[in-house]
């Protein structure tokens, strides 16, 4: 790897304001350097390490030596042990070992950190009880993280931060043991938007790899409260008829009292049960499907269209019966994106959006992408009937015809076109049918 000479860069102490490295080897100068020649970056704003390794303890030295910073990427960085105590070098087997994490930094003047890691050495992995990222950072207002699920620290919780992104869904066999997204959220209480990218739903209160399908209520993981919490995102899989489902999105809704949005990507993990489930409803072929959709299509101009047109969907699982201790659902809760793959009429995304509907008081607005199926079990039709139906029954002013429905078109990537992420939109309200096209990027973008 290339060594870059930090210390005598010779724009360094005048006018480097962004500095990207690639695969570079970080060193402190050798001890025959001038003592003149100290690190020194007083203009640095932007610092991005990418595959890059350092000596244990000389990053802190790099981020104090720019007391402007504002901006740190560190994607795939490795840290090194220092050489042997006299020694002029290091032993060949620590000269190889050298670590993604721990990772402990400190700066007063960060407002946005991206770490990253792809991968790890098994023996790291083995001693992941031991591994976390601790950060000090007072000013920071945007944190990513993309990597295992590991400790996180942010002592103390700062008042600042806008935007938190964790990524747990990276996974190695010989990782010890995966820490429960509820401990690693309990620094970032304070934040306004929070963006989850998991490997299963269950692992915001649980371990995703252990074989239990039912936690223990009394065992349930204690999520921090999100009182300034506005926007929430999850993307994850969850698995079949896992009660934990519906246990760590209730959990999760519950300690976000000021919710205004809420965007989910939910898709229902492989499962050998279901399949072969689905294997058995599916053996008459494309014939019997065709012939059964013939019927359920005669039997919408019978008299109790309704009942077959929104189909038998049931309630969710207990976490979910009392409404009532929801905080967003009551007073703050405007807007819900549900996007996921239906395989069936009364799957759990389906009894979800239903539960929402029904019990988010001042809902306005609901996205809906729900797959390529049959028609009639599509959701867009069906959700403004579920509302109104259950406001009439509960004697509730009549807040359905303010709430409007989005029908997602099925998302087909031009790499053309990555960088204009676009949305195309039906909307039902009434009779009147609307399509819309927006940029979802402008749109979302939280200032």
């Amino acid at each position: 790897m290339y060594v870059p000479p930090l210390s005598s860069l010779p724009c360094a102490a005048t006018t480097l304001r962004v500095l990207e490295l690639h695969h570079c080897d970080l060193q402190p100068p050798a001890p025959s350097t001038e003592p003149s020649t100290c690190l020194a970056f007083p203009c640095l704003t932007d610092l991005s390490l990418r595959g890059c390794t350092y000596l244990q303890g000389y990053l802190q030295a790099v981020v104090d030596a720019a007391p402007a910073l504002t901006m740190l990427a560190l994607v795939d960085v490795t840290n090194k042990p220092p050489k042997l105590a006299g020694s002029g070098k290091r032993d060949r087997y620590e000269e190889s070992k050298s670590f993604n994490l721990p990772l402990h930094l400190r700066s007063p003047t960060v407002t946005t950190l991206v770490l990253e890691t792809n991968d790890s050495r098994e023996d790291e992995l083995e001693e992941s009880r031991n591994i976390g990222i601790q950060l000090d950072m007072p000013s920071l207002r945007s944190f990513r993280y993309k990597g295992f699920p590991v400790k996180l620290w942010l002592p103390p919780p700062v008042p600042g931060l806008a935007r938190v992104n964790l990524d747990t869904c990276l996974r190695e066999r010989s990782f010890y043991k995966c820490e429960p997204v509820a401990a690693m959220l309990a620094s970032f209480s304070s934040t306004r938007a929070l963006k989850l990218h998991l490997v299963a739903i269950e692992a915001i209160i649980s371990d995703p790899d252990e074989d239990s399908s039912n936690q223990n209520p009394g065992e349930a993981t204690i999520l921090p409260t999100f009182p300034n919490l506005k926007l929430l995102e999850i993307h994850g899989l969850f698995k079949y008829r896992n009660n934990n489902t519906a246990l760590a999105l209730a959990t999760l809704l519950r300690a976000c009292p000021a919710l205004s949005e809420l965007r989910l990507r939910l898709n229902m993990a492989s499962d050998y049960h279901y399949n072969r489930k689905t294997e058995e409803r599916e053996a008459g072929g494309p014939f019997a499907l065709s012939v059964e959709r013939f019927k359920r299509l005669g039997s919408m101009c019978a008299e109790h269209r309704d009942d077959v047109d929104l189909g038998a969907v049931s309630n969710l699982a207990d976490p979910f019966t009392n409404s009532c201790t929801f905080g967003c659902l009551r007073t703050s809760l405007r807007k819900v994106t549900l996007q996921f793959k239906s395989k069936e009429v009364n799957c759990f995304q389906v009894q979800l959006a239903k539960f929402l509907v029904e019990n988010a008081m001042v809902l306005e607005e609901m996205h809906v992408e729900d797959g390529d199926q049959f028609w009639p079990d599509h959701l867009w039709d069906k959700l403004t009937r579920w509302r109104a139906d259950v406001f009439r029954r509960r004697n509730l002013p009549d807040t359905a015809a303010g709430f409007r429905v989005y029908q997602l078109a099925n998302h087909v990537e031009d790499p053309r076109s990555l960088q204009l992420p676009f949305s195309i939109e039906r909307q039902a309200c009434g009779d009147q049918k609307l399509l819309r096209i927006e940029d979802l990027e402008s749109r979302f973008q939280l200032h």
